[in-house]
């Protein structure tokens, strides 16, 4: 018999049902916490002849007196998130006995490669509301560390991360409205519960690795737009990944030979239509405007500025897909200008438009869940069949509406006539589509509101945050361990009271207004879960880092005055060397040139 440890923490009020639910989160979602994990397919699988006895032994806890019953089975398929490591697979057993649940796993992986996660056994008494993970130890690991080279499943982990996770999924409850998934255990706002339901998960991570190594490194290193690259490069990545096994599907299921084409409508940076032709697929993307990175991909994407008109005169002929990745006013018409061209399309929603102007929502219903009914509605009168799924890209607007194909109930003789009808019922004022002005864009806030304007309302709200008390003392020192005063916070809607009304009128033409000034100062600000407060450069988050290596990358660094040095009454709590902007003039570097 192996030794074996338990690690325990007491669940409070939870049954064995609620129990279950949250294993389902574990066991089918288990890249939410484990992080070399990068997907997990499950297959249920026959379990008439599993019992206790006929599993591999692991010794777990006593069951209760009685016959334990499965309840459960399946085989999963673990895909590391490194390339350098293998799949693995393991088997999942649900038992059930008396007040009692054994959730055993049995990995049966390649024996001379480290398991991505050991045979285990997790248990739950419902009387004394005991959870437990059960794990052998292998002669030579310590109780720190029960696989060598896999961090995640360390005593420590499973005892402050796992425990506490399956009690958090086993309490959710969702509240009247919104649905959750035994596979996701989230809320959700869209009709969409779990992520990539429209190709396989599986191959979606591996084809994501593959083209992450392949295209990533490099053009985050050539970036050359002011925006976040680690953000927006691997976004496009997996949007583009995401394509190429849908479009792989369907070459499947219609029996297409050739790669299928697009156009990408208003396709910003080029990046999407760069990944996709890289990888085969004859297309070309439009804007309204040219970005400096489009001489960065040179032939090898071509794009094209250009003004949409409500005509498809910009999609030649014979394309089989457009495609609008936040293309704001420009994402009604995709399945308009679809039907009209016989193509098919693929959209991200996210800024709420109509076919002349803004979106209105009516109803009880969010404004986002109420835009993508409203797109739902357009696409079904156009006569698709509209599969929606929710993608992997790190962004709040994630749903992507897909016309696949024709419904057979779809009659073409009306559609016109029904198109126009739809398009009339628009709440705009404007009597037509109109293109968008891109004389304007840019050099709105940079004209309209001069620079000292801009500081002026940055210095009274950073200054009203000090005046309040701090909210996390714990973690306001300077780079010497000194007290630094990093002060309170206050509601993004509540922003308006700290101005009166003569300057709060001048500061409206700032394209949103103080909110609008507020988060493009992100180095001053972070703003969180609807408040605003100073932003802590002493504590490492994800955008200081991407900030600090954009600062070498993009050679911004000492490039603009530190705010903090100048105008905090305690200085930056950054030394000089670690501080990305410059402590006084003679700090001051001349931007280099790309």
């Amino acid at each position: 018999m192996s030794p074996f440890i338990n690690i325990t923490k007491q669940c409070g009020v939870i049954s064995k049902d609620d129990l279950i639910s949250g294993l389902m989160v574990w066991i089918e979602r288990p890249q939410l916490i484990n992080k070399t994990l990068s997907a997990v397919s499950c297959e249920p699988i026959p379990y008439e002849a599993a019992t206790l006895e006929t599993l591999p032994h692991i010794d777990p806890i006593t069951m209760a007196t009685g016959e334990a019953t499965l309840r459960y089975c399946c085989e999963r398929n673990l895909i590391p998130r490194s390339r350098r490591l293998s799949d693995e697979k393991d088997r999942v057993y649900l038992f059930l006995s008396g007040n009692y649940l054994l959730c055993y796993f049995y990995s049966f992986g390649v024996s001379s490669e480290p398991k991505l996660i050991p045979s285990y056994a997790i248990s739950f008494c419902e009387t004394s509301a005991l959870l437990t993970v059960t794990v052998p130890l292998s002669n030579g690991v310590s109780s720190n560390r029960l696989q060598r080279g896999i961090s995640a499943m360390s005593t420590d982990w499973i005892r402050n991360k796992l425990l506490p996770k399956l009690i958090s999924w086993s309490n959710y409850k969702p509240t009247t409205g919104s649905s959750v998934s035994t596979s996701g255990g989230a809320v959700s706002t869209s009709g969409v519960t779990s992520s990539l339901q429209q190709v396989p998960s599986a191959d979606y991570y591996r084809l994501y690795q593959s083209l992450k190594e392949k295209h990533g490194r490099r053009l985050v290193s050539n970036w050359s737009e002011c925006t976040d690259p680690m953000k927006y490069v691997y976004e496009d990545v997996a949007i583009a990944t995401y394509l190429l096994l849908l479009w792989e599907r369907e070459r499947a299921h219609f029996g297409i030979d050739d790669k299928q084409s697009f156009v990408d409508f208003g396709c910003g940076n080029g990046l999407l239509v760069y990944l996709l032709t890289a990888e085969g697929h004859p297309g070309r993307g439009f804007d309204a405007r040219p970005r400096r990175i489009w001489d960065t991909f040179g032939r090898d994407a071509r794009l094209e500025v250009s003004q949409f008109d409500g005509t498809p005169g910009v999609v030649p002929s014979g394309t089989a897909w457009l495609l609008g990745n936040h293309s704001d006013e420009l994402t009604p018409w995709l399945p308009v200008v679809a039907r009209r061209c016989d193509a098919k399309y693929f959209s991200i929603p996210c800024c709420a438009w109509d076919f002349r102007g803004r979106f209105q929502k009516s109803g009880n219903l969010s404004q986002y869940r109420s835009y993508l009914a409203y797109l739902e509605e357009i696409s079904r009168t156009c006569g698709f069949v509209t599969l929606k799924d929710k993608l992997n890209i790190p962004s709040t607007k994630r749903i992507c509406l897909i016309g696949w194909e024709t419904r057979d109930d779809f009659v073409s003789n009306s559609v016109e006539a029904d198109i126009e009808t739809m398009i009339n019922k628009s709440r705009s004022h404007l009597d037509r589509f109109v293109p968008r002005d891109v004389s304007k864009e840019g050099a709105k806030t940079a004209l309209v509101v001069p620079k000292d304007f801009v500081l002026e309302t940055c210095d009274r709200v950073a200054s009203y945050l000090l005046s309040l008390p701090c909210t996390d003392c714990r973690n306001c020192c300077d780079h010497l361990g000194r007290p630094w005063h990093l002060g309170g916070s206050i509601k993004i809607s509540d922003l308006h009271s700290l101005f009166n009304k003569d300057f709060f009128e001048r500061i409206k033409c700032q394209s949103g207004g103080i909110k609008t000034i507020v988060k493009q100062n992100s180095h001053i600000f972070n703003t969180v879960g609807g408040f605003v407060r100073l932003r802590n450069w002493s504590v490492s988050d994800g955008w200081l880092e991407s900030k600090r290596r954009r600062s070498v990358q993009q050679r911004y660094r000492k490039s603009k005055l530190c705010w903090f040095h100048q105008h905090h009454e305690l200085g930056c709590c950054l030394s000089r060397e670690l501080c990305v902007y410059a402590h006084g003039d003679d700090d001051l570097v001349v931007k280099v040139s790309a």
